[in-house]
Parts: C-alpha cells; sequence; structure tokens
C-alpha cells in the first residue's frame, strides 16, 4: 500500500484512516461471505425449483423482496435507491443460476 506525504504513520489522520480503513475490510470480507452463504441457499432453491417444475422466475417473491428490503435500508439509514440496483444484480445472478440448475437437472427441454 502506498502513502501520500498526508498520511504519515504517526499523524494522527492516518491513523485513524488507517483504523476505519482495517473496519471497511473487514466489513468487505464479511460481505463476500455473506454473498456466499446466500448463494448456497439459492443454489438449492434452484434445485427444489427445477425438481418439482416451477419455474427460475418468481416475480411475487422479488417485488415482495424489493419492498422489504425498501422498508428496511430506509430504516437503517441507506438510500434504498443503492441497495435497488445491488438486489436487482444479485435476482439476475440467481436467476441465471436456477437457468443453469434447470437445465442440468431435466434438461434443455424440462
Amino acid at each position: 500500500m502506498t502513502k501520500n506525504s498526508n498520511e504519515a504513520a504517526d499523524n494522527p489522520v492516518s491513523i485513524a484512516l488507517g483504523t476505519h480503513r482495517q473496519g471497511i475490510d473487514r466489513l468487505d470480507g464479511a460481505l463476500v461471505f455473506l454473498l456466499a452463504e446466500r448463494f448456497a441457499i439459492t443454489d438449492e432453491v434452484g434445485r427444489i425449483k427445477a425438481e418439482s417444475g416451477f419455474p427460475a422466475l418468481d416475480a411475487d417473491r422479488e417485488a415482495e423482496q424489493r419492498a422489504r428490503l425498501r422498508v428496511i435500508a430506509a430504516d437503517a439509514g441507506v438510500d434504498p435507491a443503492l441497495v435497488e440496483p445491488v438486489f436487482d444484480a444479485l435476482t439476475a445472478t440467481v436467476r441465471a443460476r436456477h437457468e443453469e440448475i434447470r437445465r442440468s437437472t431435466v434438461g434443455e427441454d424440462g
């Protein structure tokens, strides 16, 4: 890691930045592990859907989740407009994965 002249190791601002950056790094790592856990669960959901003949897309569920997450975001002091694209990216990835699981479970025609 490079430091500019404003970030000398003994500078109180540098110390504070370093502490906060460590916290950010810890949280980023936690987010990755949470995503891994979420995808493991959604893969299982995809397998159950494929074996039961359910479609990958559940528009009602996605709409419910979107509304729920908007409320959670607002309650947490996070702009819901920031949460929506993250949710969209997650659901798009999950839907694509569910389609892959369906094809591998029941074949292209299933």
